[in-house]
């Protein structure tokens, strides 16, 4: 399961989506830090579908965890490209300008 989280700015929409079971986790790898932090990532539990629209709509997202990476790949969202890893855990942000 993911959770998703969407944060409305002035500028636009930031969506947070991450493995459920990596919320409340913090890595760290040299000077890179992915906190997923309870405020800005626990959301709502989202299926795959819920996702892809969230991001389609978005002008930022940040993504973390291997199964919603692997399942946005899938489903072609995200391209290896798109991948970084800290501590071994895949993550992905999208910009939309």
């Amino acid at each position: 399961m993911f959770i998703l989280k969407t944060h409305n700015t002035d500028t636009g929409n930031i969506v947070a989506v991450s493995d459920s079971n990596l919320l409340g986790k913090r890595f760290e790898e040299n000077d890179t830090v992915l906190d997923i932090s309870d405020d800005f990532y626990d959301g709502k539990k989202a299926d795959i579908d819920t996702i892809i629209s969230a991001i389609s709509t978005c002008t930022s997202a940040i993504i973390i965890g291997d199964n919603i990476i692997s399942e946005l790949k899938k489903n072609n969202v995200l391209t290896p490209e798109h991948i970084l890893f800290v501590s071994k855990t895949p993550y992905a942000m999208i910009f939309k300008v």
